[in-house]
C-alpha cells in the first residue's frame, strides 16, 4: 500500500485486535473501528434470528450498527467501502458511497489456486450472479474457444476424480448407495446463524437433512455432505437413516469436505445459497438453492422438483465458465504480488457506466487465463 493511501477496518473489538496483532506495520497507514457485537441486537428482541432477517431486508429500520457506522463514514470519509457479507445496515449506512462486495469467487476450488471477486451489485440476491445469470449464460463464443473451454472442464473432471486416492474411494462408496435410483446430495454448511436464519430460516441442520430427503420425488436418494467444520454424530446419521428411507449416509471420511468430488458422480443436489452451486452447475448437475443467493436466478428452489431441474447445456457451461475465468474472478497470488492490481480492478469498473458491460467485455479474454486459473497452465 501506497504510504498516501488510507485504510480503515470496521469489525469487531476481537477482529481489530487480532487486526492489530497481525499487522504491526507502521508505514500501513490503518484506523480500527471496533464494533459493539451485542447493541445491534437490542432493536430485534436480542434475537440472532431476526437480526439475520434483518441483514436482508432493506437496513432503514434503526439499528445501533447503522448509527456506529455513520459517525466512522463521518469521521473517516472513505470513497469506496469493500464488504465481505450481506449486511443491509452498513449498506444503508453508506448509501451513495460506491460499494464492493468482495468473496471467494463461485468456481471449483477443492485444490485448486484461490480466487477472489469484487462484485459491485451485492453479495446475495442483488449481486451481479444473482442480477445477469442470462446475460451470462448466454455469452457468445467462437466454436473453438467452447470446444477448449469443455476440455479444460473435463480437465476438472478428471482432476477432481483422480488426484487422490481417497477421491475414488469416495466416488466408489457413492456409487454403491446409489444403485438404480438417483443420487441428490444435500449439502449444507456448519450452522451459522445468517445462512440458516437469515438466508433462509431458523432450522436445526439434521432437521433441514430429513425434511430435504421426505421431499424428493420416487427414485432419488439423498446423500449429506457437509463443511469440515461440521457434521452431526454417527447415531443422528443412524437415527435419521431409520427414520427417512430415502436418506443415505456416507462414511464420514467421504461426507466432509468432498462435496465437488462427489458431484462428479451425483445426479443433482440440494443446497442453502452455497457456491458449491456453481461448480453443480457447471457439471451439469440437476441443483435446487433454497434460502436467499445469486443462485435462485440459476436454479429451482423446490427439492420435490429436482427432477425438472434443468442442468445447463453444453453452451451455457462454456460461457459461464469463460465469465467466471474472466473479469469477474482474479487469483489471490496475483493481487498478492501485486496488490495495487486491487485498486485498478476497482477504478476499471468505476469508470465504466454501467459496471456489468465492463465485466462482460470479453475482448481481452484468452484460454490460457483460464487454464491457469486451475493450475493446468
Amino acid at each position: 500500500m501506497r504510504s498516501s493511501d488510507s485504510f480503515a477496518l470496521a469489525a469487531s473489538a476481537e477482529v481489530c485486535q487480532a487486526w492489530r496483532r497481525d499487522n504491526p506495520d507502521p508505514d500501513v497507514i490503518c484506523r480500527c473501528f471496533p464494533i459493539d457485537s451485542f447493541s445491534p441486537l437490542s432493536t430485534v428482541d436480542y434475537s440472532r434470528a431476526n437480526y439475520a432477517k434483518a441483514l436482508y431486508g432493506t437496513g432503514e429500520a434503526p439499528n445501533a450498527l447503522t448509527d456506529a457506522l455513520r459517525d466512522i463514514r463521518s469521521e473517516f470519509a472513505p470513497d469506496i467501502v469493500v464488504m465481505s457479507s450481506q449486511n443491509a445496515f452498513a449498506q444503508h449506512a453508506f448509501l451513495g458511497i460506491p460499494i464492493f462486495f468482495i468473496e471467494q469467487s463461485p468456481l471449483p476450488r477443492l485444490g485448486y489456486p484461490a480466487r477472489l471477486s469484487l462484485d459491485p451489485y451485492g453479495h446475495q440476491t442483488p449481486s451481479l450472479l444473482g442480477r445477469f445469470a442470462t446475460r451470462i449464460r448466454d455469452i457468445e463464443l467462437e466454436p473453438a474457444q467452447r470446444r477448449d473451454l469443455i476440455g479444460v472442464l473435463d480437465g476438472i473432471k478428471s482432476d477432481l476424480a483422480n488426484r487422490d486416492t481417497k477421491y475414488a474411494s469416495a466416488l466408489q462408496a457413492l456409487d454403491n448407495i446409489g444403485g438404480q435410483d438417483k443420487v441428490a446430495l444435500l449439502v449444507t454448511q456448519p450452522p451459522d446463524w445468517v445462512t440458516y436464519e437469515g438466508a433462509f430460516r431458523p432450522i436445526d441442520p439434521v432437521n433441514l437433512l430429513y425434511a430435504w430427503a421426505q421431499s424428493l420425488p420416487d427414485g432419488w436418494l439423498g446423500v449429506p455432505t457437509y463443511h469440515v467444520g461440521y457434521a452431526p454424530s454417527r447415531e443422528m446419521e443412524i437415527a435419521l437413516e431409520r427414520s427417512c428411507p430415502r436418506l443415505r449416509f456416507l462414511p464420514i471420511e467421504f461426507s466432509q469436505g468432498l462435496t465437488e468430488v462427489l458431484l462428479v458422480r451425483a445426479n443433482g443436489m440440494i443446497t442453502i445459497s452455497s457456491t458449491s452451486a456453481m461448480t453443480g452447475l457447471l457439471l451439469q448437475r440437476h441443483v435446487v438453492v433454497v434460502g436467499q443467493s445469486p443462485f435462485n436466478s440459476w436454479c429451482i428452489d423446490k427439492p420435490e422438483l429436482i427432477a425438472s431441474a434443468s442442468p445447463l447445456s453444453e453452451s451455457e457451461v462454456a460461457s459461464t465458465l469463460a465469465f467466471l475465468c474472466h473479469r469477474y474472478s482474479h487469483l489471490m497470488g496475483d493481487l498478492e504480488t501485486d496488490p495495487l492490481r486491487f485498486v485498478q480492478i476497482i477504478e476499471q469498473i468505476q469508470a465504466s457506466a454501467e459496471p456489468i458491460d465492463w465485466f462482460m467485455d470479453m475482448s481481452d479474454w484468452s484460454i490460457d487465463s483460464v487454464r491457469r486459473s486451475f493450475g493446468f497452465a
